[in-house]
């Protein structure tokens, strides 16, 4: 990908859509999951390699309605969350 990321999964136009896996640049998180024109969109996951997750809804790239996360604190309990994609850099 031209920012350094690895893409495996369903292209449609030359944008990420459907089911796959993205990486990043750094390898400190993975999401997997499904894509709409180039963003998370729909259900997946995305991780940090120090165990932190985040597992539920996401709308063009915000963690949108329910879903259940983990970080160094533990697991929290499945909540409506919505969140932008930047700040994800502080959760992984």
């Amino acid at each position: 990908m031209k920012d350094g990321s690895f893409y495996e999964g369903t292209f449609q136009k030359g944008e990420m859509t459907g089911r796959g896996v993205k990486v990043w640049e750094n390898g400190t998180k993975t999401y997997v999951g499904h894509f709409k024109q180039g963003k998370m969109h729909g259900e997946g996951k995305i991780m940090s390699t120090n165990g932190d997750f985040y597992w539920g809804g996401f709308a063009e790239n915000l963690r949108q309605g329910y879903g259940e996360s983990k970080d160094m604190e533990g697991l929290a309990p499945k909540k409506p969350l919505a969140f932008r994609l930047a700040s994800l850099s502080s959760f992984i």
